[in-house]
């Protein structure tokens, strides 16, 4: 406890401030020296019976005794009790070492009431740290008791009353000179702070006062009065741009004052301000939860209902963010939000994979949106509702994946880390990745083993049942450990495509033998293989398609001397009907099929490509970057900017499919056809289109066009 002694022989006050105020003032006379501080202190209110003024400083005590007075703000607790009983210990123990000196008491609390008595004292002791000082009563001006710096000094409180009765009579220039005085002498004193912020505003000056006010409510929200000032306060600073105090302000008016007339514009001005200027979601969202709860008829609750389904779509909170879009077009259909409502809509299912509720919103949008902004968006969005994108989130070893090959209700994911399971079913990866931090760059299947070529260490077996790796010395060529491009399987050999020719490994035989352009083959760098029962047919770098004879176990060409179109064939691919051939030529790229039961071949150019019913031109497909997959009831081809398909039964090409945002510009490097999806293997990670789905969009364009 800090001691505080002033000395002043006019005065005697003794004040003890902790939760208790005591103020003492002593006198030889009957009456206030006029020279004293408290000689122009008025203000207290008269008794409602007597009609007197109660200030104990216009009464004064008995004749020849002096007066003491106290003023007690009584809020006890155990603490102030102790303090309040060693206070009058040592009154007591004065007034009874001094006989001759007796003093009425007049003791008068903030309630109103009186309490009389008598002290006698002669001196009191101080602890300091030289020691214990006596000093005489009589001696003694001011004894102030405090505990710590926010509580209020006798100065402060002798200042505000001052200022108190200066505005009483009109005198503001005075009165502001004691409220700052007392505010100096305690910075945290709600009451100076008030009445000085009261006088700021009625000398018009709004910005100074609004800064005192924002110290009260800092200090003490809850002060009486302070209700009407909140809204003025946020306004302030809103104005100042200081979006934090004001969004505080407005909240706390909500919090402390719902029924305020003003709480309602105060909650949604918070909420929008934590939206938009604070960006803090954390607070924005429980704001205009609370706003369009309590006050659901505003005229900003479509606004506030689609914050929150923005940012709650931002936080990741999907089943929310949807529930508050739902709202806002359930109860305002015609809103200018309504559309833009249904567009985030179909994203949030799009990310849920609900296509068919995505395909729903988006139409929507198609069909009643004037925006044309948003309508663009929805037709470039409505693209992306039929794909699915897996990458290093979903448990892939890295978005770089160079080759796929579906294996019944799995497809095995060749990436430069290993090799990944993907369960179609489930749509979900499982088991451990094979031989990871390998660069993969071909894949194979048969019933028991999975074979995997690798950049740098040759192919490996894989055993499907057991989950391991084979160790197979026979299937290693013992000179040539080369780059592997490309793989296929058929019921007795592995064919391995190389930087240097073609190896077959013979799965009865365990013997690896060896084909290069010495034996036939047009170029020695084999980047497509594909099998049929009769055939096995290898894609080269540079120079078209070489074809091996299992009867006649010979290689024969066939380039684009003996009338192949393409000198690049990067992707051959094979599944009972058509063998499909991917090509590109200097300034033209396509596709071929042949028929194996049949002997005949068809050839489509690509480049300039237009899908109509019967052929493929003219449609600017001009990249070199082309790959094909097929199953026995479609073949479909995928450049950098489009992918499509040639249905065996119509004999006719779809429409172009475009790819989804993250996938434009970003050739295939393998494709995987099913019953269900079309699967492509990117450097942007594994994409999934749904077959399903992306007729009926295609279908939905075209009406739309029509």
């Amino acid at each position: 406890m800090i001691q505080k002694i002033m000395i002043d022989n006019k005065i005697n006050l003794l004040k003890h401030y902790c939760s208790t105020k005591l103020f003492l003032s002593l006198n030889k006379k009957n009456q206030i020296p006029s020279d004293s501080p408290l000689a122009n202190l008025r203000g207290y209110p008269r008794d409602p019976k007597s009609g007197e003024n109660n200030s104990p400083f216009e009464k004064g005590g008995k004749g020849g005794f002096k007066t003491l007075l106290i003023r007690i703000n009584l809020k006890i607790n155990l603490v102030d009790y102790y303090k309040i009983c060693l206070t009058y210990f040592v009154l007591c123990f004065a007034l009874y070492s001094l006989n001759a000196f007796s003093q009425d008491v007049l003791i008068l609390t903030t309630s109103g009431e009186k309490i009389n008595g008598t002290i006698q004292e002669t001196e009191i002791s101080v602890k300091t740290e030289s020691g214990i000082v006596k000093i005489p009563l009589s001696k003694i001006a001011l004894i102030d008791f405090v505990s710590n710096a926010d509580q209020v000094s006798a100065k402060a409180y002798l200042h505000l009353l001052r200022g108190i009765q200066f505005t009483k009579d009109g005198d503001n220039d005075s009165a502001l000179v004691e409220f700052k005085t007392a505010i100096a002498a305690s910075p945290n004193y709600v009451e100076a702070n008030y009445e000085l912020a009261k006088l700021l505003e009625k000398m018009g000056k709004k910005s100074e006062a609004m800064e005192y006010m924002g110290r009260i409510l800092a200090v003490d929200p809850m002060k009486p009065g302070m209700e009407p000032y909140i809204k003025d306060m946020g306004d302030w600073y809103l104005n100042k741009k200081d979006f934090g105090k004001a969004a505080e302000m407005y909240s706390l008016l909500f919090q402390k004052y719902p029924q305020n007339k003003n709480a309602q514009y105060a909650i949604y001005k918070a909420g929008f301000l934590y939206a938009w200027e604070l960006k803090d979601n954390k607070k924005a969202l429980p704001t205009l939860e609370s706003a369009v709860t309590t006050f659901p008829d505003d005229q900003n609750v479509s606004k506030a209902l689609y914050e929150m389904g923005r940012l709650y779509t931002e936080e990741g909170d999907l089943d929310s963010a949807e529930k508050a879009f739902a709202q806002l077009i359930t109860k305002f259909p015609t809103d200018e939000r309504a559309d833009n409502a249904h567009f985030s809509l179909a994203k949030i299912y799009q990310q849920k994979k609900q296509y068919d509720k995505a395909a729903q919103e988006i139409t929507k949008v198609l069909n009643e949106s004037s925006d044309q902004t948003l309508l663009a968006s929805a037709r470039k969005l409505i693209d992306e509702f039929a794909w699915n994108l897996y990458t290093v989130s979903t448990k892939l070893p890295t978005d770089d994946v160079r080759t796929i090959k579906l294996d019944k209700d799995f497809i095995w994911v060749g990436t430069t880390s290993g090799v990944a399971k993907l369960d179609i079913k489930s749509d979900s990866f499982v088991g451990n990745v094979i031989l990871p931090n390998t660069e993969i760059t071909a894949l194979a299947v048969d019933e028991s083993f999975l074979w995997i070529g690798t950049s740098n260490s040759w192919v490996k077996q894989y055993d499907k049942a057991k989950g391991t790796l084979v160790q197979n010395t026979a299937l290693n060529p013992k000179n040539d450990l080369t780059k592997v491009l490309s793989l296929c399987v058929d019921k007795n050999s592995v064919w391995v495509g190389t930087e240097s020719g073609i190896y077959r490994y013979d799965k009865l035989k365990h013997d690896l033998g060896h084909y290069t352009s010495l034996n036939g083959l047009p170029d020695n760098r084999i980047v497509s293989l594909a099998s049929t029962s009769k055939n096995v047919f290898c894609g080269t770098l540079d120079n078209g398609v070489g074809i091996f004879d299992y009867s006649t176990l010979k290689w024969q060409s066939l380039n684009t001397q003996s009338g192949f179109s393409g000198r690049s064939v990067p992707s051959i691919v094979y599944y009972g009907t058509y063998v499909w051939f991917a090509w590109y030529e200097d300034y033209k790229n396509g596709v071929s099929s042949y028929d194996p039961n049949k002997g005949s071949w068809q050839e489509w150019s690509i480049t300039e490509w237009e899908a109509d019913t019967t052929s493929a031109q003219n449609q600017n497909v001009t990249s070199s970057m082309i790959n094909i997959g097929a199953n026995t009831k479609e073949a479909w081809v995928g450049t950098d900017s489009v992918a499509f398909f040639y249905d065996y039964q119509t004999a006719k090409w779809s429409q172009p499919f475009n790819y989804p945002a993250s996938l434009v510009g970003i050739a295939p490097s393998c494709i995987a056809v099913d019953d269900e999806s079309v699967w492509f293997a990117t450097s942007h990670g594994l994409g999934r289109l749904n077959k399903k789905l992306a007729n009926e969009i295609q279908s939905e364009r075209v009406m739309s066009n029509e």
